[in-house]
């Protein structure tokens, strides 16, 4: 519609049955949140708040470390001298390209900071400043080389 054009107020057929289908799986999901909980479902362990989560326990079983792109759905960083590429490109701002340029500059020479992310190509002060947030570089531990993908 262009500029000073009036609407009619109706609706296609297409954009009303798609409202329908959001407002089913809108109410499907409400239904779901207040369906009782199953006695024999694991509960997991809900961390302290502040405390960091290394690993996901439930009840009766062994925690697995958090590895990769899954530190970052809980608020943990991803170190840049371990992380895969498939990892890196989940970061803000880097894709496959930056991805593959932080694993080859990693080993030529691990980064001791975030800082040194500036060594990569295509990789400057603002989007090293992006990444901050999301990584932290661990040091005394090996830069992660070889079959990266």
């Amino acid at each position: 519609m262009s500029r000073g054009e009036k609407s009619s107020g109706r609706v296609s057929a297409g954009s009303a049955s798609a409202g329908r289908a959001a407002l089913c799986f809108a109410s499907a999901l409400a239904l779901l949140s207040l369906a009782p909980r199953s006695q024999h479902a694991p509960l997991c362990a809900d961390p302290e708040a502040g405390a960091e989560l290394a690993a996901v326990l439930c009840a009766g079983q062994s925690g697995t470390p958090l590895r990769g792109a899954t530190r970052l759905l809980f608020g943990l960083r991803l170190d840049p001298n371990r992380a895969d590429v498939a990892s890196l490109e989940a970061l803000p701002g880097i894709g496959p390209a930056r991805a593959a340029a932080i694993a080859a500059e990693r080993c030529r020479r691990p980064f001791a900071g975030p800082a040194d992310l500036e060594r990569v190509v295509g990789i400057g002060p603002r989007i090293r400043a992006a990444l901050e947030p999301w990584i932290e570089v661990e040091t005394g531990v090996a830069a992660r080389c070889g079959a990266v993908h």
